[in-house]
């Protein structure tokens, strides 16, 4: 791994318009960093990334640069399964079995740990509802008692 004083300075790239200079290290002054144009250096990061980044484009080129898609960790969870709760999620809760009336992280998690015998997080269900196309919302109390007169009064007067 190469430290920061072994950069040559202003190290030129083989992307026109760009120099490559090193990040500015952690704990140190970013003063350094700060007083290079912003628009002609690469600034972050760490230097083995962007000794990387420089190699893969003399390699590659410009596709050199493109992220790959990373396996990470298997889902727990099948396609199939994964489809099911989709179509779950558009039930009441109610309807299959829970004793809720909206669905959320929770009643989610206890979902899948009923059915598929998989325990879940409660922030990995919350996930699944962004993932699926599902937006939080909280349904909000309407105010008791509401006189819509007052309430109309009280606009009228507000405008003046």
């Amino acid at each position: 791994m190469r430290h920061h004083d072994s950069w040559p300075p202003g190290r030129d790239s083989p992307i026109p318009g760009f120099s490559v200079r090193p990040p500015t290290p952690c704990g140190a002054s970013h003063r350094a960093r700060d007083e290079l144009p912003r628009s002609r250096a690469v600034t972050w990061g760490c230097s083995s990334t962007i000794e990387y980044w420089v190699h893969r484009f003399e390699e590659e080129g410009l596709s050199g640069l493109v992220d790959l898609e990373r396996p990470g960790r298997p889902s727990r969870l099948g396609d199939g399964e994964y489809r099911e709760i989709g179509e779950v999620l558009r039930l009441s809760p109610l309807e299959v079995g829970m004793g809720t009336n909206l669905w959320d992280g929770k009643t989610l998690s206890e979902f899948i740990q009923s059915r598929y015998r998989i325990s879940l997080g409660v922030r990995q269900c919350q996930r699944f509802f962004r993932q699926l196309g599902f937006r939080m919302r909280k349904p909000r109390p309407v105010i008791a008692r509401a006189d819509p007169e007052r309430q109309e009064e009280h606009k009228k007067n507000f405008e003046q």
